[in-house]
């Protein structure tokens, strides 16, 4: 809230229990911080951390691909990870960086031949070609490559193109394909949703857990007086064409935080993910 320190507030709350309350509330000093009890401090992970839970269910919390060293790490679990009936992988705190680092871990969870991974293409701005581009008409880019290229510049629509190719899966090493849940949320973001979109078509792998930020591609960054502004220079979608950009990726099992869950400081998706994989036959 906005105000000056000591200035009082009356409010109403609904508790999760459904009951009513009125509180009153004083301003406290600026910087002065929540009680953790109330809002918690966000956790900071390492890059990429192991764990077993029970039942022979390995737990890997991905949560960066900035650096090359992420691979090594994950490689240096995979003694233990071969081990492992069914599989975890948290990238709910996956922040992004290099989309090559999660494909050379997603070829160890699959045996598929090739990743259907996600197409990309970036805004064109050719300066000259735009303003002739402003002195055309739909009739004039006919059977006109130039024309039609100068006259979608000018409109702000003339994008890159690629030939589209699967990453290629040429593993040599064994394997990890056993049942396995991806765990995502509203801060997977970037090369973090790239690596989902493969997933998509891997049978034993399914997404669970919040639809993702929808931000991916190389960012323009811009500083505002209190904050910043990221803009995609790079749009990605699907390999059909679908765009994920501004809508995220939709995971195949949802499940959201409840108020009491964040009150009691509970992983109720952690929790699901794992009642749902005991339940799973292998």
């Amino acid at each position: 809230m906005d105000g000056l320190p000591n200035m009082r507030y009356n409010i109403i709350i609904r508790t999760p229990e459904n009951v009513t309350k009125k509180i009153e509330l004083i301003h406290g000093n600026i910087g002065e911080k929540w009680p953790v009890s109330v809002i918690p401090e966000f956790e900071t992970k390492e890059p990429i951390q192991f764990n077993w839970l029970e039942d022979g269910i390995a737990y890997l919390s991905v949560n960066s691909f900035k650096d090359c060293s992420v691979l090594d790490v994950f490689k240096s679990y995979l003694p233990e990870l071969y081990k492992a009936k069914k599989l975890i992988v948290d990238m709910r705190r996956n922040t992004g960086g290099n989309s090559e680092i999660g494909f050379a871990i997603l070829k160890y969870l699959t045996d598929d031949k090739f990743l259907y991974i996600h197409q990309t293409k970036s805004r064109m701005h050719i300066a000259h070609m735009k303003r002739n581009g402003s002195k055309l008409e739909p009739k004039d880019t006919i059977n006109n490559v130039y024309n039609k290229e100068a006259f979608l510049n000018f409109q702000n629509k003339l994008y890159t193109h690629s030939d589209y190719e699967p990453f290629q899966n040429d593993l040599k090493e064994q394997r990890i394909v056993v049942p396995t849940l991806i765990l995502t949320s509203n801060k997977t973001i970037s090369a973090g949703e790239d690596f989902l979109v493969p997933i998509k078509q891997i049978k034993h792998i399914k997404i669970m857990g919040e639809t993702t930020a929808g931000s991916t591609g190389t960012l323009y960054e811009y500083k505002l007086p209190e904050s910043w502004v990221y803009i995609c220079g790079l749009q990605s979608f699907y390999p059909d064409g679908s765009t994920f950009v501004g809508v995220g990726i939709k995971p195949d099992i949802e499940v959201q935080k409840t108020i009491r869950g964040i009150i009691n400081l509970e992983d109720e998706i952690l929790v699901y993910a794992l009642k749902h994989l005991k339940e799973l036959k292998n």
